[in-house]
């Protein structure tokens, strides 16, 4: 059984690096540049679930969380854990231990909360095919393969709403078989976000302990 997975995994990996040497498809670089420059102008409230798929130990974790995004700037709260980022600043907050984190991140850092900067990241560095066999009326699959064989996921795919154009899911498919996948319960439009939305106002938070790394 495990032998099985391993040579499933291999092959997996040799298909994903066979299609990076492919051009990118048109039809899927057009869904997604019409994502970015649709989540570049609104503000939106979303509602999502998370799951982490492990495959060795067959097991599932499931979280539930909400972000608002506003271009750049993004605010994101799941488990217990609160991100802030006004586009320059990031400030993650841990009630568990009523401590705030304050850096200033990279993009590449930033794709792994922020929809927009993920976009942003794996257009620049990755093929991107559309999934005809699993694209519907309503709902169009686009997958990207890194071109960079350091990566420890050999596939992102995005679900877009052809209607709102929006994403409706996120999946990363890790090279040892795991799956991190992001589903859009819920999304509403934003007319205004609240002033400070985006940042970490500590007189909110009594005694918070403040580390900050910038």
């Amino acid at each position: 059984m495990y032998t099985k997975r391993i040579i499933t995994l291999f092959t997996l990996l040799c298909v994903g690096l066979a299609l990076c040497a492919q051009p990118n498809d048109k039809e899927a670089v057009k869904l997604v540049n019409q994502a970015i420059e649709k989540l570049e102008k609104s503000a939106l409230n979303v509602s999502f679930t998370m799951n982490y798929q492990n495959t060795i130990h067959e097991t599932n974790q499931i979280e539930f969380g909400n972000c608002i995004i506003f271009g750049e700037r993004f605010y994101f709260n799941m488990a217990g854990i609160e991100t802030f980022y006004d586009g320059k600043t990031q400030w993650v907050y841990m009630a568990d231990i009523n401590e705030v984190t304050v850096s200033e991140p990279i993009e590449s850092e930033l794709k792994d909360i922020n929809p927009l900067a993920m976009m942003k990241y794996y257009t620049s560095n990755h093929r991107i095919a559309l999934d005809e066999e699993l694209s519907t009326k309503d709902i169009a699959v686009v997958n990207l393969y890194p071109h960079s064989k350091k990566e420890e996921y050999f596939m992102v795919t995005f679900l877009f709403s052809r209607t709102t154009q929006f994403p409706t899911k996120i999946v990363i498919s890790q090279k040892n078989g795991d799956k991190i996948m992001f589903d859009w319960t819920s999304l509403s439009r934003i007319i205004k976000p609240e002033e400070n939305q985006f940042v970490f106002v500590q007189s909110n938070y009594p005694k918070v302990i403040v580390n900050d790394l910038r």
